[in-house]
C-alpha cells in the first residue's frame, strides 16, 4: 500500500476553528471524538509532507527508543514504511475503521471490541504528533499554535486513558494533564467529523 499525498490547505490559520466547541466528550460518543481527531489531523499530515520525507525520516520513530512497524500490511515491508507513509496509512485505516458498521454499529454504545480498537487507533494517531515533536519541532510548534489539536488530544487521553504513560511521555506534559502550548484555552468540540490490532515497536508494547 502506498501513501497517497494529501492536498496542502491554502491557509493553515483558517483551520483554527478546530480549537473551539461547546461541550466536553462523554464515554457514549468516544468513537466520534476519535473520528474527529482523525479528520482534524489531516491538517498536520498535509503540512508534514513538506518536511517529512523518506529521505529525512525513513522509519517511524517518536524518540531514540521507539521505532514502529506499520500495521497496514499483512507482512512487514522491507524496507519498512517511512514515517510519512506510516502516518498516512494510519489515518486512512483509522477513517475506514471508525466508520465501519461492523465494529461500530451503533452511535449509542461501543462494544468491548470497539473500545479496544479505539485505544489502538488513538495510540497510532498520537504517534504522528510524537514524531512531529521529535523530528520536526518547529513544525510542531507552529501547527499546535494554529490548531490546539495536541492539547485537545491530551485532554481526551487524560479523561479516557487513550495513550499510556510510557509512550505519552515523549511529548512533555502530555501525560498527567500538564500539556500546554500557546496562550489560548481550548474547549472540546462535539462535532463529528481494517486496522490491525498490533504494530510492534523496537522493544515491547502491549497491543
Amino acid at each position: 500500500m502506498s501513501g497517497a499525498l494529501l492536498p496542502l490547505p491554502s491557509s493553515l490559520p483558517s483551520m483554527r476553528r478546530v480549537r473551539t466547541g461547546p461541550t466536553s466528550p462523554t464515554k457514549r460518543n468516544d468513537e466520534k471524538w476519535c473520528r474527529r481527531l482523525t479528520l482534524d489531523q489531516h491538517v498536520w499530515l498535509a503540512a508534514l509532507q513538506e518536511v517529512c520525507t523518506p529521505e529525512t525520516c525513513p522509519s517511524m520513530t517518536t524518540s531514540p527508543s521507539w521505532l514502529f512497524v506499520c500495521a497496514a500490511h499483512s507482512t512487514a515491508p522491507d524496507p519498512p514504511c517511512s514515517a510519512l507513509s506510516y502516518m498516512l496509512h494510519t489515518s486512512s485505516g483509522a477513517s475506514a475503521l471508525l466508520t465501519s458498521p461492523r465494529y461500530f454499529p451503533s452511535s449509542l454504545s461501543v462494544s468491548p471490541q470497539g473500545s479496544k480498537l479505539l485505544l489502538a487507533v488513538s495510540r497510532r494517531l498520537f504517534r504522528a504528533f510524537a514524531h512531529c515533536h521529535a523530528a520536526h519541532g518547529d513544525v510542531f510548534a507552529r501547527l499546535e499554535d494554529e490548531t490546539g489539536l495536541v492539547r485537545r488530544f491530551a485532554a481526551l487521553s487524560e479523561r479516557f486513558g487513550l495513550v499510556d504513560e510510557a509512550e505519552g511521555e515523549v511529548i512533555p506534559g502530555f501525560v498527567g494533564g500538564g500539556f500546554s502550548h500557546g496562550e489560548e484555552e481550548d474547549e472540546l468540540d462535539d462535532d463529528e467529523g481494517g486496522i490491525r490490532a498490533v504494530d510492534e515497536p523496537h522493544g515491547s508494547e502491549s497491543p
